[in-house]
């Protein structure tokens, strides 16, 4: 993915140019350019300022680049995304049946992630459902907590109290 970004977006921006003569300046026109294009999205962007980053670090720790351009590049507003799509397990069943008939495009793998994160989030732990789908931050799995239902919350907490909070009213009595 790195070299693809690289090749697709750095090397037509940057690769006539000597490391030493990129400067933060021109950094923030090549981010504004995309920006005004519209074609990334504004987490995509940020995503290849931080690898940009990296990039320069290396550079400065490897060739000893006297500094790093993109360290004081302020970081891209980036929405926190809660409008996401997903499936009934059904509708995954139709879908997969109907994408084996004809390729249109309409199954996208991260529509069937956000189904599997809203279906298993009913009844796995949300640590464990961060571990399966690999999010390094619980934050990305709290997107799916809405669909964690909450009807036996009274019961479980009421056992949760129950038998320890009946011991200690009794032991204070």
């Amino acid at each position: 993915m790195q070299r693809q970004i690289r090749g697709a977006h750095f090397l037509p921006a940057f690769g006539d140019q000597p490391l030493e003569r990129i400067t933060g300046e021109t950094i923030e026109r090549w981010l504004a350019a995309q920006l005004r294009e519209g074609e990334l999205s504004r987490r995509s962007l940020q995503k290849m300022v931080v690898l940009l980053n990296g990039i320069f670090r290396r550079a400065r720790k490897v060739w000893k680049l006297p500094q790093n351009p993109v360290a004081d590049i302020e970081r891209l507003a980036v929405a926190k995304r809660t409008d996401i799509e997903f499936y009934s397990p059904e509708e995954v069943h139709a879908l997969v049946r109907a994408s084996g008939d004809e390729q249109d495009g309409a199954l996208r793998f991260h529509d069937l992630r956000h189904t599997f994160g809203s279906v298993a989030i009913r009844t796995a732990d949300p640590r464990e459902l961060q571990e399966w789908m690999g999010h390094s931050d619980f934050s990305t799995t709290q997107i799916y907590m809405h669909r964690r239902p909450r009807a036996d919350a009274a019961r479980r907490l009421s056992a949760a109290f129950g038998s320890e909070a009946e011991q200690m009213v009794g032991e204070t009595a």
